[in-house]
């Protein structure tokens, strides 16, 4: 097997550097004997060899070419091949013909004579360019009788003619791709060969795709859309039907496994039994019954081979299968796949938010085979376009299958790279990497960076991208822990000390805050105590990385008292939980302790930050001591109750920050209700009651004081009118 030839499209001759992959050989020395004989018998004739488009028609008059200059007949063949599509307007087409069987001519004297006649003939034929035959025997007779009328064309013929004879030696014509012409191109080349080419010692192998040329002939006047007529005038050009062989499945199967394992060694690839079993299922679904020639088979897998190699080990072999498929015989389906990108990936929004209304699985079905119609798909071709479909996209597997999914679906698509999940699709469009992703390979060397303290390029483009596409990150992150490739602690420690760089600008759907706390609460169940109070304190150098660690910790479930975890589940639980919160705790105090008096809005936000997760690990405890520094005047009480205001994001195009209620037993846990409406009584009564959540108040320290001091009118308003059991 010659692996380096496989894509390549050019005829082969069954020579050992242009080998016949299609055991077509012995039928091409058979067509040769054919040709012998026919030359025996007949003084002019014209076969056909008829073959579907890619067929490999050209592979075998190659082949035939071959073996007809190596056998040992007894008169020696000459050769012309003739391809009129090559040719821009009738006055070249007409030379081409004649310039092709000239050429053939041997170079040596005693044949100049006769080239000399061709060519005179050549140009008295061209006057009569515009006679185009009909479709029945008496037309053809006409035309040829109008030819013969001309004393001086038919006295050029006829030099010709006698000349061929007397050179006594048989010359073959290979008029290959004719249903590449245009209906008038066609009809004229077959005036050449039928009624002024049938001369003496002249032998014409046509090549075509019946059916494409009968679709040709039948946009002619001649034939005038019948299909019959247009059969009966081919039955009069050729008097020998040759068909092509038929395209076998067994030698479609080794091809395709030959061509494969030739893409797959050129890559170093290796196929899991998942993989074969998975290439095996489409190909036979549907793939299989799509390479119907050799030519589809080298079109697809050359475009696998080329477009393969720039993408490699970050893609899904498999998924990558299928979508060059798709890309290669159903365009209009690949560009459909972009133009629903998120459908398929399930981010949809709108959908997500329940702005429409649900759809059963034979619903969303129902719109998916509307989609491949609009795309192109034929009706034979539905079924399985769609079987393909649903082995890459959740979305519609569970149409198709009548399945319902979920989020773990979608996390198993990124474990294999595949293309419906959103951290990959774009990587199948783009044939690698996009410059805004970030390789897994990248990923994985910044990893080993990290963990031998080896800063590199990789390690900074992590960082980098840590902060700027969180979610893609910590995607692939918490992807390699599920497999056991993640190293917990030295992560966490560049989880908190990112933290503080997050964007503060909020996302609905992928909050990085909230992802990276998500992903630092799974790396923490990887540790045990002694590992996890080590990882804890060197998170917590920096505030912000005090702050991220206090509210991971503190989001896991704590044990309730009879001794059972929560409702939320043993698997959400922490083993050294209350070793991890007595950590944090420390921590907190001793670092509020040291902050004096916050006057600056960044420092004043962290510290009330700090006091809300000391809260949750010590009510009692956190409580006193802020009421401690509001007595000591350290801290506003102000600025204390307006800590507890709590904050929504609004807003379409670009979600803002804004203030949305107070709610009294936080006030009443952090600080005592009683103590704020009695401290605070003269400010609450001059409170600006225009402030509300839909006045646009930033949550500033002076916002949060404003909105806190209406809030607590309202509170206290509220108590007053409350009856009194």
């Amino acid at each position: 097997m010659h692996s380096d030839r496989l894509f390549n499209d050019d005829p082969v001759d069954g020579s050992d550097d242009l080998p016949d992959l299609l055991g077509r050989s012995a039928y091409a020395k058979d067509l040769a004997a054919v040709l012998d004989r026919v030359s025996r018998h007949e003084s002019s004739s014209v076969l056909a060899l008829i073959g579907p488009w890619g067929s490999g028609k050209s592979s075998l008059i190659a082949m035939t070419r071959r073996s007809l200059i190596e056998r040992q007949a007894p008169r020696e063949w000459l050769m012309a091949e003739y391809n009129p599509w090559s040719y821009t307007d009738v006055d070249t087409l007409i030379a081409g013909f004649f310039a092709e069987i000239r050429d053939a001519l041997p170079e040596d004297g005693r044949w100049s004579e006769t080239r000399d006649k061709i060519r005179e003939f050549g140009k008295s034929i061209k006057p009569y360019a515009g006679l185009i035959p009909g479709v029945n025997g008496e037309a053809v007779e006409a035309a040829a009788n109008t030819i013969a009328g001309n004393a001086s064309m038919a006295k050029k013929r006829d030099a010709v003619a006698h000349a061929l004879k007397e050179l006594n030696r048989p010359i073959l014509v290979i008029l290959d791709d004719l249903d590449r012409l245009e209906p008038k191109e066609l009809l004229l080349v077959f005036k050449l060969v039928r009624l002024v080419g049938r001369l003496p010692n002249l032998y014409y192998l046509l090549s075509y795709d019946e059916q494409t040329l009968l679709d040709v002939l039948m946009r002619t006047d001649l034939v005038s859309d019948q299909i019959s007529r247009a059969r009966d005038y081919l039955e009069k050009i050729a008097q020998v039907r040759l068909d092509l062989p038929a395209f076998r499945e067994k030698q479609k199967g080794e091809l395709v496994d030959d061509m494969l394992d030739a893409i797959l060694g050129r890559h170093g690839k290796t196929l899991t039994e998942e993989e074969q079993y998975l290439l095996g299922r489409a190909y036979y679904d549907h793939i299989g019954y799509r390479l119907s020639t050799p030519r589809a088979v080298n079109r697809f897998m050359a475009q696998l081979d080329a477009l393969y190699g720039p993408a490699g080990e970050e893609v899904s072999f498999f998924d990558f299968f299928v979508i060059t498929f798709l890309r290669t015989f159903e365009s209009g389906v690949y560009a459909m796949l972009q133009r629903y990108k998120d459908d398929l990936l399930n981010n949809n929004n709108r959908a997500l938010l329940g702005g429409g209304a649900s759809q059963t699985p034979a619903q969303r079905l129902a719109i998916w085979q509307e989609r491949l119609e609009v795309a192109g798909v034929a009706r034979d071709n539905m079924s399985g376009v769609m079987s393909l479909l649903s082995a890459l996209f959740v979305p519609i597997q569970s149409a198709h299958d009548n399945l319902s999914f979920g989020g773990r679906d979608f996390g198993e698509l990124g474990k294999q790279r595949g293309v419906g999940h959103v951290d990959y699709f774009d990587r199948y469009f783009t044939f690698g990497v996009p410059e805004e992703d970030i390789a897994d390979r990248t990923v994985l060397v910044a990893l080993q960076q990290l963990v031998s303290e080896r800063a590199g390029s990789e390690l900074g483009m992590l960082i980098d991208r840590l902060v700027t596409d969180t979610g893609r990150v910590i995607r692939k992150l918490d992807s390699l822990r599920e497999q056991g490739g993640l190293p917990s602690a030295g992560v966490l420690q560049l989880l908190a000390d990112k933290y503080g760089d997050l964007p503060d600008d909020h996302r609905l759907f992928e909050d990085p805050r909230r992802m990276f706390i998500y992903l630092a609460m799974n790396l923490f169940r990887d540790l045990n105590a002694d590992q996890g109070e080590l990882v804890i304190r060197a998170m917590s150098i920096k505030d912000s990385g005090l702050l991220f660690t206090a509210i991971a910790i503190t989001r896991f479930p704590a044990a309730v008292s009879d001794g059972n975890t929560s409702q939320d589940g043993q698997e959400r639980q922490l083993a050294w939980l209350s070793q991890a919160r007595d950590v944090v705790r420390g921590l907190i105090v001793e670092r509020l302790a040291s902050y004096g008096e916050p006057h600056d809005r960044d420092r004043l936000e962290l510290f009330f930050s700090l006091h809300a997760a000391w809260r949750i690990l010590a009510p009692e405890q956190a409580r006193a001591w802020l009421l401690q520094q509001v007595e000591l005047e350290k801290v506003s009480l102000q600025d204390a109750v307006g800590s507890l205001v709590t904050v929504s994001y609004g807003g379409s195009t670009k979600p803002r920050h804004r203030m949305d209620s107070l709610d009294p037993a936080s006030v009443d846990n952090a600080l005592g209700i009683e103590f704020v409406l009695h401290r605070l009584e003269n400010e609450i009564d001059a409170a600006d009651m225009t402030a509300t959540r839909y006045s646009g108040l930033e949550p500033s320290p002076e916002g949060r004081r404003t909105f806190a001091l209406a809030e607590l009118n309202r509170i206290r308003d509220g108590r007053r009118a409350k009856p009194v059991d």
